[in-house]
């Protein structure tokens, strides 16, 4: 196991969040606030919500009022999680679990389709009366 620079204790290694566990939970936290926060580590938050959540069977109005947005808020944060998409979610929640894709600007895909024949030509893929014939093609259509 791993253990942190100037600590004692090891590291845990955390499991990947699901975008669907933790978008349902925010959408019951209209009943039980906070759920979706302790589900995704964030425990200070957690405990907020549903004190905050739980101020709803204080008889103040203001506090009642409180509690209603927290319960509003944990809904949108449940629908906000719900439409996301999976790599959104995972970029934001389950970044230090997953593996980056760095490529350079030299090894991304080229769309133009006569950088494509210039490509294909250095690479010794098509000939030079190929690359002549296929630009004068492209040239035509376009």
């Amino acid at each position: 196991m791993a253990e942190s620079e100037g600590s004692d204790t090891p590291l845990q290694k955390r499991q990947r969040l699901v975008r669907e566990a933790a978008g349902w939970l925010a959408v019951l936290g209209v009943l039980i606030p906070g759920l979706q926060r302790f589900y995704m580590g964030h425990r200070r938050w957690g405990w907020g919500y549903l004190v905050l959540g739980l101020m709803v069977f204080v008889p103040s109005i203001p506090l009642q009022i409180l509690s209603y947005g927290v319960r509003a808020l944990c809904l949108l944060e449940g629908l906000w999680l719900l439409t996301m998409t999976n790599e959104d979610f995972d970029f934001r929640f389950n970044r230090d679990l997953i593996e980056l894709d760095w490529t350079s600007a030299q090894d991304r895909e080229v769309r133009d389709p006569e950088q494509q024949l210039q490509s294909q030509l250095q690479q010794g893929l098509i000939t030079r009366a190929e690359y002549e014939e296929r630009r004068r093609q492209i040239r035509r259509i376009s």
